[in-house]
């Protein structure tokens, strides 16, 4: 939500419109590497002024698809930061809806304003690589579910 206020010296705010500040909206992340089908991503933002702040629930379904590479979402507002990759904060994700719960990190990359959950595949030498089709396991596809959260600063 961009500032959707006069806050021009001068102006008066009702309480109304005061409230309304970084109140949540719905959004819907254009999917790379992923194609829906009949799964679901809820998704919702609130921005106060370069502060955004998201969270993204992804379940997947029989019909859902996945590539090989990462799996990435759009940003609801365009990251507005000097660095080419960002961490933006996390989640975790059970790619068989049951089983093990593997925690992600979630990064943010400028070029492309999208959003990449990173789980840590070797404890031992920590090395972080993108979830998709087979990583951290094979998606069961009819319940595998991911949720991330995080926060950036906007253009």
């Amino acid at each position: 939500m961009a500032n959707p206020f006069d806050f021009s010296s001068g102006a008066v705010l009702t309480a109304a419109q005061l409230n309304q500040i970084g109140d949540y909206e719905s959004w819907t992340p254009t999917l790379t590497n992923i194609t829906l089908g009949s799964g679901t991503v809820n998704a919702h933002y609130a921005q106060v002024n370069e502060f955004v702040h998201f969270e993204i629930e992804f379940l997947s379904a029989s019909d859902t698809s996945f590539s090989s590479t990462s799996m990435q979402f759009s940003m609801p507002v365009n990251y507005g930061g000097a660095l080419n990759f960002v961490g933006l904060g996390n989640g975790w994700v059970r790619p068989d809806g049951t089983g093990t719960i593997y925690p992600i990190q979630v990064i943010g990359v400028q070029s492309s304003n999208n959003i990449v959950p990173y789980y840590m595949q070797n404890f031992t030498s920590v090395q972080v690589i993108s979830v998709r089709e087979s990583l951290p396991e094979t998606w069961i596809k009819s319940n595998g579910v991911l949720y991330m959260a995080g926060s950036y600063r906007a253009a």
